[in-house]
């Protein structure tokens, strides 16, 4: 095709044109495949998010389920320490227990979840809420019990009272907190199954 274009003017007019569409067309296909490679990546960036947003999400699951765990632990010591000195009471103790061991303070752990509770499935707000106050109340009970216990002349069914109530907010506490685990433990193996599905 070339070599009569040489010879013949015509023939280097048609090439030219077909020169220009070739480049045209050229010029067209490395546009699609720039697009495409655009395109691409906005979707392998958009991929990439979602899936760092769910192992942020899965990552702040897992510490918010130990620090549940922690709670539980730390409600059953609180809840023996409060049996065995209402035992002191009763003379059956084998132990000495001090009021000091039946203080009972949120841990930090959850109080850390509060700035990102919208990052927790929506269950666990009910239950971090539940448990804040659970611990206000406590907290309130504990001081009353204190006052009462210093006293000695307060009578002994007062104190066996606050005894009472004392370890029934404990155990509240414990039970949401393992409800709160059960939660996250859950929406932890979802999140991990519907990753893996779309890897």
């Amino acid at each position: 095709m070339i070599a009569p274009a040489y010879w013949y003017d015509g023939w280097r007019t048609v090439i030219a044109s077909v020169g220009a569409s070739t480049a045209a067309f050229a010029v067209v296909g490395a546009a699609l495949i720039s697009y495409e490679g655009a395109v691409a990546k906005v979707r392998n960036d958009r991929e990439t998010e979602r899936l760092n947003a769910e192992k942020r999400s899965d990552s702040l699951a897992l510490r918010a389920q130990l620090a549940a765990e922690i709670l539980e632990s730390e409600a059953d010591a609180v809840i023996d320490a409060l049996l065995q000195l209402g035992e002191t009471h009763t003379m059956f103790s084998h132990k000495t227990v001090y009021v000091a061991d039946t203080n009972f303070e949120q841990p930090k752990e959850l109080e850390v979840y509060w700035d990102s509770i919208l990052d927790l499935p929506p269950e666990c707000a009910q239950q971090l809420k539940r448990i804040k106050a659970m611990f206000a109340t406590y907290s309130r009970l504990h001081n009353g019990f204190k006052e009462i216990h210093s006293n000695p002349t307060a009578p002994t069914s007062e104190t066996e009272l606050r005894l009472t109530a004392l370890s029934n907010c404990a155990k509240r506490i414990r039970a949401a907190a393992a409800e709160l685990g059960a939660i996250l433990a859950q929406s932890r193996t979802h999140g991990s199954a519907a990753a893996r599905s779309i890897v």
